[in-house]
């Protein structure tokens, strides 16, 4: 299953298949862009395996693992929904690609929590973000995101479906 979900005015989702392979091997190697995200192989033959191990999670609507896409089909990055427990979902795996533009952070998160609550239902995300990591803190702050905990090496966020609702008035500019 191959989705386009859309809901932002440039930013689009596909659903990882093998072809997206190299393309994640490629900008989670950089060391600048995946410095906050856990290590990933880069053998093409083990993201290969990983990802058809996801399919199966995926078809079980246990994960959703998306490529960000902007208008004119670039693939600007990564963005992934997982630990889905009843209508409880953590995600993460969020990285794009260096000169992406200045909306693509803002939009693939308003997509990505359209495509949470509005279209699979969930209520509430949790999720937790690295210290170090001043500029995706500031952008979950900016959207409303709650601090729940800290710890020595990350901020634990919450974000729900009112939290949702309330951004959508906030940020219709960027809304189709």
């Amino acid at each position: 299953m191959i989705l386009l979900y859309s809901f932002t005015k440039n930013i689009s989702f596909k659903l990882v298949s093998i072809d997206d392979a190299k393309f994640i091997i490629d900008i989670r190697s950089d060391k600048n862009l995946s410095k906050y995200l856990s290590p990933t192989t880069q053998s093409l033959y083990d993201q290969k395996k990983w990802i058809e191990e996801y399919k199966k999670r995926e078809h079980n609507k246990k994960e959703f693992y998306f490529i960000i896409k902007i208008k004119n089909n670039i693939s600007l990055g990564t963005i992934r929904i997982y630990n889905i427990f009843d209508d409880i979902f953590t995600w993460g795996s969020w990285i794009l690609i260096k000169d992406s533009p200045n909306y693509a952070a803002l939009e693939s998160a308003l997509t990505l929590y359209s495509f949470a609550f509005d279209k699979m239902k969930f209520i509430k995300s949790t999720f937790d973000v690295k210290k170090e990591n001043i500029k995706v803190i500031k952008i979950h702050k900016k959207l409303g995101a709650k601090i729940t905990n800290e710890d020595n090496e990350n901020v634990y966020f919450e974000f729900n479906l009112q939290d949702f609702e309330y951004i959508k008035k906030k940020f219709i500019k960027f809304i189709k």
